[in-house]
C-alpha cells in the first residue's frame, strides 16, 4: 500500500466511542509523563488536537503545571513554525482546521521535546502524517527529542518511507512505547 491508501484506510476505521477515546488519551498522557526526556524538558512543542487524534489538552495542562514552556504549530506562508502558547491564550481555527493562539507569533526557540501527531506508525518508529510534509520539514534539522503519539489501532507492520520522512525517537500509544 502507498501512503495515500494507508491514510484512506485509517479514515475508514470506526472511531472510538467517547469513553474509549478518553481512556486511551489518558493512558497516552500517563505513558508520556514517565518518559525521562519529557520529564526533564523545559520547552515542549505539542499540537492542539482535534478528534480523532489523541487528546492533547491534558498534556498541555500538565506542561503548564510543571512550569514548562509550551509551543504549538502555526502555518504561515506555506510553512510550519512554532508559537509559544500561554495558559490564558484564546484560540482561533486556522489552516486545515488547526487551532492556534489568536495572537500567535513565530518563535525561533528550539524545544527540547516535540509531541507529534500521526495518522499511522510502524515498529521502526516511522510516522505517517496527513500528507502535507509540515512536520517533516520542521523537524528535519532540529535537535529535539521527537515523540509521536497515536492510538495503537493505527499501527501497521511497515510504512512506505522516503528521504523526506523524519522518524520519531519514540512512539507512545495507550498500550505502551515503541523505543
Amino acid at each position: 500500500m502507498d501512503k495515500q491508501e494507508i491514510r484512506q484506510l485509517a479514515k475508514k476505521l470506526p472511531w472510538l466511542n467517547e469513553k474509549q477515546y478518553t481512556n486511551a488519551s489518558n493512558a497516552i498522557l500517563l505513558n508520556l509523563i514517565d518518559v525521562p526526556e519529557f520529564q526533564h524538558a523545559k520547552r515542549v512543542f505539542v499540537y492542539i488536537s482535534k478528534y480523532p487524534e489523541p487528546f492533547t489538552r491534558d498534556i498541555i495542562a500538565f506542561c503548564f503545571m510543571s512550569k514548562k514552556k509550551v509551543y504549538v504549530p502555526i502555518i504561515r506562508d506555506g510553512e510550519m513554525y512554532i508559537s509559544e502558547l500561554k495558559m490564558d491564550d484564546d484560540y482561533v481555527v486556522a489552516s486545515y482546521g488547526i487551532k492556534e493562539p489568536v495572537n500567535a507569533v513565530k518563535s525561533l526557540d528550539v524545544p527540547d521535546v516535540a509531541i507529534v501527531p500521526m495518522v499511522a506508525f510502524d515498529d521502526q518508529k516511522n510516522r505517517l502524517g496527513h500528507g502535507k510534509g509540515y512536520y517533516d520539514r520542521y523537524l528535519k534539522d532540529k535537535d529535539m527529542y521527537k515523540i509521536g503519539i497515536c492510538f495503537s489501532r493505527y499501527g501497521i507492520p511497515n510504512l512506505p518511507i522516503d528521504e523526506n520522512d523524519v522518524p520519531m525517537d519514540m512512539i507512545i500509544t495507550e498500550a505502551g512505547y515503541i523505543l
